[in-house]
């Protein structure tokens, strides 16, 4: 939630979406998202990790077209921003030691 909207991923749309708390009409933020794993919301933008593209992305909280951070990552599952990065973990291979933990600047 944020400033009085609840963000979510509506899988059927492929897309992030927000409803305002209170109750109505769900806007789209961005489109085009296949799997998201994870959210985190900064002062202007809102991150994601999408486990299926393996993208970690980005939208202004007014909504637009998403932008790529990082691509080719290995089964993003999780993110946090802070005041000048976004981090972000990813999976590996199922079974392996593979994980890591990754940043790039906002």
């Amino acid at each position: 939630m944020n400033s009085g909207y609840v963000i979510f991923a509506n899988y059927d749309q492929k897309s992030v979406m927000r409803v305002p708390f209170a109750g109505g009409t769900a806007e789209t933020l961005a489109s085009g998202v296949l799997t998201v794993t994870s959210f985190a919301i900064g002062a202007a933008n809102l991150y994601w990790t999408d486990q299926l593209a393996n993208t970690v992305s980005k939208v202004t909280l007014a909504g637009g077209v998403p932008t790529t951070i990082a691509e080719h990552q290995s089964q993003p599952v999780s993110v946090a921003v802070d005041s000048t990065n976004v981090y972000w973990a990813n999976q590996g291979s199922i079974g392996k030691a593979t994980g890591s933990i990754a940043m790039a600047s906002k």
